[in-house]
């Protein structure tokens, strides 16, 4: 499974943009089910806490991970699908392999 975490603010245009870009292109690509989508509020003390552990300064900040494995991150920006699309790609690809017993 692949997580989209966006680290932003409730009152931030470009963080509900990565959220509804991220989910809009997952449901569009047929890849919701495998991905889990989560807004982490940098407003509360739990978010600030988040966001400090995993070095987030600036919002929005989007962190792509396979298996609490960091793949990509966007800082002060939302992602182009064609940027985090291939990630979707190669993850989907490595899924195939493995479910022929190719490694």
């Amino acid at each position: 499974m692949i997580t989209v975490t966006v680290f932003g603010k409730k009152d931030c245009d470009a963080c509900k943009a990565a959220i509804e870009k991220v989910s809009y292109f997952t449901k569009k690509w047929g890849w919701e089910a495998r991905t889990r989508v989560q807004f982490i509020d940098m407003d509360t003390p739990d978010g600030l806490a988040e966001g400090a552990y995993r070095d987030v300064f600036d919002i929005p900040t989007v962190i792509l991970e396979k298996n609490n494995e960091e793949l990509a991150r966007w800082v002060k920006q939302v992602p182009a699908s064609r940027d985090f699309r291939i990630y979707f790609e190669r993850y989907e690809s490595n899924e195939k392999h493995r479910d022929k017993g190719l490694h």
